[in-house]
Formats: structure tokens, C-alpha cells, sequence
């Protein structure tokens, strides 16, 4: 095969608008502030755009989050606040989740307890800071990489997709009975459609 794309040419768009994860690295100083936190974060999204999660979806499923904070050479408190807009249609609500990383106490500060229903799910770190003089201050230097990724848990659709796929198989050879009917003459299941 000698395409890079894996969708159809009619899909192109969707190849260049979905991201289902991603992640940004901020190179930190010895000893950084609060301050020198949020211009790492700034110098990132712009070199790397502030989007780690875009994701978008024909009819509503449920997602699973995952949010990670790594650091690399470095020790101290670490909290990053991540804001992430879930919804339908012009039904938006935005929520913020911060994940810390606490002096070390594991390798990656993982957050993967959120599971939310939605068409659209887009996820941008918000801001990184340290406890400061209430925990432990971060010594460098050295990096920390942030990540988000998102992936489908249910699709409601899919299922109704499949059965109408069998009804019309099963209905392509029985040309005398309603197209559909899997079970004996006389049987007429109701239309599938969602309920309201």
C-alpha cells in the first residue's frame, strides 16, 4: 500500500480534526516558581498547540479519560489543572480535574477514574504549579511531560447498526416475509429508534 492515510479520501477530514491523545513536555529551571511553571506551560502550547485531546463522535458514547503527569529528573510537588469540555451539540459544560505529582511517591501521577457521556471531548491543560512552601518545592533541573488520551468505552449506535445489518441479511432471503422478520410469519417486532 502506498498511502500514509488509513481512511478513505472522503474521511481526510477526520484524520486532521480527531486527536485522541497527546502530550506536552516542559523543560523546568533548578528551581522553578509558580511563574516559571506557567511560562514553561505557555512556551509548550505554543511550540506544540494546547490541544492533547480533540475528539469528536457521530452520536453520544461514553468515554474514558486517561491524565498523566511525568516527571523526568526531577523531585518536588507537581500539580497540574486540566480542563476538559465534554457535551452535545451546543450542550457544553466544562469541567476542571487536577492531577498531582507528589515528591516522588510514584513515577507517573496517573488519573483514569473519569468516564463521561458526550459527542465532543476536548482536553487542554490549564496550568502547573508547585505546593510551594506547604510541600515540597521542585528541585531540577530537568522536564515534565503532561499527557492526555481519550478512547470510546460504548456506542449506543453501534448495536442498532448491527442488528439492522442482520435484519437485512436475514431479509435478503426471505423476499416474502417483512424485511427484518427473524422470527415466524405472524411476529412484528416494533422499529428500533431511541427513546426520548
Amino acid at each position: 500500500m502506498d498511502s500514509t492515510s488509513i481512511a478513505r479520501p472522503d474521511q481526510a477530514r477526520a484524520q486532521d480534526t480527531l486527536r485522541w491523545g497527546g502530550m506536552l513536555g516542559l523543560t523546568l529551571a533548578a528551581a522553578p516558581s509558580n511563574a516559571d511553571l506557567a511560562q514553561a506551560l505557555a512556551n509548550a502550547k505554543a511550540h506544540n498547540g494546547s490541544q492533547l485531546v480533540n475528539a469528536h463522535w457521530r452520536w453520544p458514547l461514553t468515554w474514558s479519560l486517561a491524565l498523566l503527569v511525568t516527571p523526568k529528573n526531577v523531585t518536588g510537588d507537581i500539580n497540574v489543572q486540566f480542563s476538559i469540555i465534554f457535551g452535545s451539540g451546543d450542550a457544553q459544560q466544562e469541567i476542571l480535574r487536577t492531577v498531582s505529582f507528589l515528591n516522588g511517591d510514584v513515577d507517573t501521577a496517573i488519573d483514569v477514574s473519569l468516564v463521561l457521556p458526550a459527542c465532543d471531548v476536548l482536553i487542554t491543560p490549564r496550568s502547573v504549579t508547585t505546593s510551594g512552601e506547604g510541600g515540597h518545592p521542585i528541585v531540577g533541573p530537568g522536564a515534565v511531560e503532561i499527557g492526555a488520551f481519550a478512547a470510546p468505552r460504548t456506542e449506543a449506535h453501534a448495536g442498532l447498526e448491527t442488528l439492522a445489518c442482520l435484519c437485512r441479511l436475514e431479509g435478503a432471503g426471505n423476499a416474502d416475509q417483512r424485511q427484518g422478520g427473524w422470527m415466524p410469519p405472524g411476529f412484528y417486532p416494533e422499529e428500533l429508534r431511541y427513546g426520548r
